[in-house]
């Protein structure tokens, strides 16, 4: 998750540097829009695989944006949403994370889209950081199922 964050802001810098040149006209955030828009139309009914697929085009498509080859090509070797998948298996916990996900997403847009490297920062920050913490405890989760321990059990055991 260290790597990807960095990688996401490298590229939301180099993004929003091309935005402020007029390099990138700002509708090409529109991609990011349409996104986000079939990631939340049945938040209810989405199955796991698309979920995470939409998920990691939307973070794939601003690293894209940045416009540096070299960042996308390292960006794409570090298959995230395979990972993903790996952590999540058999668990339903992401669904009651996608409302704060989807406010995650619309405030890195709207720092792109206001071109403010600070608010991006921020808010990629936040986001991947939530993701780390996220996926750590999904593992604990499913470490836990496995050893036939209520959910949290693991987390508890580990506390000072």
């Amino acid at each position: 998750w260290q790597v990807r964050l960095g990688l996401e802001l490298t590229a939301g810098e180099l993004l929003i540097a091309r935005l402020a040149s007029g390099a990138l006209p700002q509708e090409s955030l529109d991609v990011l829009d349409s996104l986000m828009a079939r990631l939340e139309e049945h938040p209810q009914d989405i199955e796991h695989r698309p979920k995470l697929g939409l998920n990691a085009e939307f973070h794939h498509r601003i690293v894209e944006l940045s416009g540096n080859d070299i960042l996308i090509s390292i960006y794409r070797g570090i298959q995230m949403q395979l990972i993903g998948e790996w952590v999540q298996r058999d668990l339903q916990s992401w669904r009651t994370r996608l409302s704060d996900e989807a406010d995650e997403h619309r405030t890195i847009v709207a720092a792109l889209r206001a071109m403010d490297r600070d608010a991006y920062a921020a808010a990629a920050r936040h986001h991947i950081g939530r993701s780390l913490k996220d996926a750590l405890g999904d593992l604990a989760e499913r470490d836990a199922a496995a050893e036939g321990q209520p959910a949290g059990h693991a987390e508890r055991d580990n506390d000072p």
